[in-house]
């Protein structure tokens, strides 16, 4: 294994050596928690995977905990900072509007990977593993992250089913929008299997957006004619 330059006393070492190091560590990272969990992946496998020493990870990151939640927020972070670029929020706008952009919004972030593409499908499966064995990190992720779009899912389903729509049907009725566009991610191995000939979710990412959407809005729309106090 290769021996890195000890650490220096007054933090002396060249800024391109860090961060190139820390790339290392962070992108063997992501390989690691993808194929072992937080818990089964080791800092001894992850600087190995590096080349550099078993040291280097607490040096850079703090240690395990630390740089997995780092791998974590990026998740989340990195897809939000491309969403400006589709359209900016359109708070005024009608909520059918509203409705439209946050599903794109949404697809783009989930499947328009901005990372190597090599590395979506273990960007993929670190998120399901978090939700299916939730870590310490989670909790800032939902407040940063999930807390927010959430509001504002909810704001514009419970516009669209009209004053009086009861609080469970708002719920599950966001949660019906949102579980269009996380289909594709939870059971794609499935799909891929029944369906071989469709194209990847990344190819037809503004006609799937657009699908979800209009399923969405037809389906609220007759929630809305119901009694308005409707439980699902």
């Amino acid at each position: 294994m290769p021996h890195p330059a000890p650490r220096p006393a007054s933090g002396a070492e060249p800024a391109a050596r860090r961060r190139s190091t820390a790339a290392r560590l962070f992108d063997a990272a992501i390989t690691e928690f993808a194929r072992h969990g937080y818990q089964g992946a080791t800092v001894r496998a992850i600087c190995q995977r590096a080349g550099a020493n078993t040291a280097a990870v607490n040096y850079h990151f703090g240690g395990k905990e630390q740089l997995y939640a780092q791998v974590l927020e990026h998740i989340f972070r990195a897809p939000r900072e491309t969403r400006a670029a589709l359209r900016p929020d359109l708070a005024a706008a009608p909520a059918a509007e509203r409705l439209r952009e946050f599903i794109l919004n949404f697809f783009h972030e989930v499947y328009g990977c901005v990372d190597d593409r090599n590395q979506c499908g273990d960007l993929a499966s670190i998120f399901i593993m978090e939700m299916a064995h939730p870590s310490p990190a989670l909790a800032r992720i939902i407040d940063t992250y999930i807390l927010p779009d959430s509001r504002r899912l909810t704001d514009i389903v419970a516009e669209l089913l009209g004053p009086g729509a009861a609080p469970d049907l708002v719920r599950y009725a966001s949660g019906a929008v949102v579980a269009q566009v996380l289909h594709f991610c939870n059971i794609g191995p499935i799909i891929a299997r029944l369906a071989p000939e469709s194209l990847p979710v990344p190819g037809r990412l503004e006609a799937l957006a657009d699908l979800a959407f209009r399923f969405s809005l037809g389906g609220l729309e007759s929630l809305a004619r119901q009694h308005p106090n409707h439980q699902p």
